[in-house]
């Protein structure tokens, strides 16, 4: 019988079984980086038909699964290298965004090799230090690599990006589409400018329309009080199928360091970076004007009345039908 021991966030498990090591390079084998790519490809073909929207927000989604799967390999290999398969089904999104915010902070998470301050720069040198080893400058692959997560991370713990995420994995709560903001000066009071006098500011043929739920006040996180706000979010569909394309690459590349850990030779593992450096870049080349807003109607917080969750609850219970008298005869 084996045991491993290993953290998630700040959390300690042991692992127990037997033979540890097959189990991890099974599950890391079987790891289909190129999934992502085969997304990109499939509905990339889609956008100029009448699925486009669709495409669009399937190409958004399969980003969001696709940092969601990076992080998780780029969490496991700082935390658990020998029992990804393990560490994976432990860590819940809140948790790795938290391990996420640690490493882009350089703050300690707790290693193999106890506290430890990690860093996107040292998790790319490592996984990249069997490849491109003669290359100049040293780590010039590793460094791109590292600024990728780094960018990759933001938008990862971007609170907005995290609420798109969850409305269109739960439910599908999007509207999809692209949007158009212009505007121009009223010649008088509720008299539109007129179209020649109008400005764009920001278009983009793709993005989505959702609504988030805050609470009243905002600074109360736990009041039973709330109120729905309507979000936009713009982005490029074309931007996520370059951006998929490194996620494939970095996904491929973590899952095979880790194989090389768990004993696979060095040399049987194949690393993939962009043939052209600029590729790096590119998924933040396309402009879409203004990224996000939001247009709410404003509450006066002032006019709501607030009653706790007893009273709410009392309120709901109380509407209960009222029993029917008993007509039949005695």
């Amino acid at each position: 019988m084996e045991r491993y021991v290993f953290a998630v966030g700040d959390e300690p498990f042991c692992l127990w079984g037997y033979d540890l090591a097959r189990e991890n390079e099974i599950f890391l084998r079987s790891f289909d980086a190129s999934y992502f790519e085969y997304i990109a490809r499939i509905h990339l073909n889609q956008l100029e038909g009448e699925d486009a929207p669709r495409a669009a927000v399937a190409l958004r989604a399969a980003y969001h699964h696709g940092l969601e799967a990076l992080f998780s390999l780029l969490g496991a290999l700082s935390q658990a290298p020998a029992a990804v398969t393990a560490w994976i089904p432990r860590c819940s999104n809140s948790r790795l965004r938290h391990i996420v915010r640690d490493i882009s902070a350089t703050q300690p998470i707790l290693t193999q090799r106890g506290p430890q301050p990690l860093s996107w720069q040292l998790l790319a040198e490592i996984v990249h230090s069997y490849v491109w080893v003669n290359e100049e400058p040293k780590w010039a692959t590793a460094t791109r690599y590292a600024r990728l997560w780094s960018r990759f991370a933001d938008e990862f713990l971007d609170d907005l990006h995290i609420a798109e995420y969850n409305s269109i994995k739960h439910g599908f709560r999007v509207l999809s589409g692209g949007s158009v903001l212009r505007m121009g000066v009223e010649p008088a009071y509720g008299v539109p400018a007129p179209e020649s006098e109008m400005q764009t500011i920001g278009a983009s043929p793709h993005g989505v329309n959702f609504s988030t739920v805050e609470s009243i006040p905002a600074t109360e996180s736990r009041s039973p009080h709330v109120r729905l706000m309507h979000q936009r979010l713009n982005w490029r569909a074309e931007s996520m199928v370059q951006a998929l394309q490194l996620i494939a690459y970095s996904v491929n590349n973590v899952a095979g360091f880790l194989r090389v850990l768990n004993g696979a030779p060095a040399g049987s593992i194949r690393f993939h970076r962009p043939e052209d450096p600029e590729a790096f870049e590119a998924p933040w080349r396309w402009h879409v004007g203004i990224i996000s807003g939001a247009m709410n109607f404003i509450i006066d917080e002032d006019e709501v009345i607030r009653t706790s969750r007893a009273e709410l609850r009392a309120e709901l219970e109380g509407r209960a039908p009222a029993a029917k008298a008993d007509s039949a005869e005695q």
